[in-house]
C-alpha cells in the first residue's frame, strides 16, 4: 500500500531528520528513528532529503521550520468545507 505525502509533511520530516543529526545521531540510525516514526520507508526517505537538499527546506534555508511558520490560510472549497491552500497547491508523492 502507499502512502502519499504532501510538501508540508515532507518537509517535517526533512526538518526531523536535519535536527537528529545536527544533534550527533548517527546518519544511519537517524535514518532508522525517522522512518519508523513517520512510517515510510528508508528509501522514501533518502528521496525526501534529497528533494530538502536541494530545495534547501529549512533549516537549510534559514527561513523558519514548518512548524514555526504560520498557518496557511484555509479557503472555502465547492463542499462549503475550508481547505488549505498548501493542500491545493502541493500535489502529493507517492510512497510505493
Amino acid at each position: 500500500m502507499s502512502k502519499l505525502l504532501d510538501l508540508a509533511a515532507r518537509r517535517e520530516v526533512f526538518l526531523r531528520l536535519v535536527r537528529l543529526q545536527d544533534r550527533g545521531c548517527a546518519v544511519s540510525d537517524s535514518f532508522e528513528q525517522v522512518a519508523a516514526e513517520f512510517q515510510i520507508s528508508v528509501s522514501l526517505l533518502r528521496m525526501i532529503e534529497q528533494e530538502g537538499l536541494k530545495q534547501e527546506w529549512p533549516p537549510l534555508s534559514g527561513d523558519p521550520p514548518v512548524d514555526e511558520q504560520q498557518p496557511v490560510a484555509e479557503v472555502p472549497t465547492s463542499s462549503g468545507n475550508a481547505a488549505s491552500t498548501a493542500a491545493l497547491h502541493d500535489p502529493p508523492v507517492n510512497t510505493h
